[in-house]
């Protein structure tokens, strides 16, 4: 098993980057095509969703991003120190994103993050032969 950890403001500009490091990462350990393609843009809406969503409060807080790669598994999670999932009327986006980690995943679990502040976003993706 392989397993690295990202830590990043959750700020737009450093969401590209991240998802350039994570799709590194994922080649550099063997994983394939499919599902890399849908990793890299699930993990993109999940970081996304983090960074409009997840501070309502003032200023940005941090975004983590942690991949493990196992044989035949991928799992990705996405965790902010934000105020945790409400409804925004506001909202800039077309709430299309959880639908689509949803399709693209194999499994998808959201829930507030392990210390109680925030959300965690967890995608596991099946490795083909």
């Amino acid at each position: 098993m392989s397993t690295r950890t990202w830590r990043f403001p959750a700020l737009a500009e450093c969401v590209p980057s991240t998802r350039r490091a994570v799709s590194e990462y994922a080649s550099a350990h063997a994983v394939p095509e499919p599902p890399l393609e849908d990793l890299r843009l699930a993990l993109t809406e999940a970081m996304t969703n983090a960074v409009l969503h997840a501070y309502h409060r003032g200023e940005p807080g941090t975004i983590t991003v942690s991949v493990e790669i196992e044989p035949g598994t991928v799992r990705v999670a996405v965790v902010d120190d934000g105020d945790g999932m409400r409804p925004r009327i506001d909202s800039p986006g077309l709430g299309l994103g959880m639908p689509l980690m949803s399709t693209l995943a194999d499994d998808l679990d959201v829930s507030a993050s392990p210390d109680g502040h925030g959300t965690a976003v967890r995608m596991r993706f099946a490795l083909t032969a």
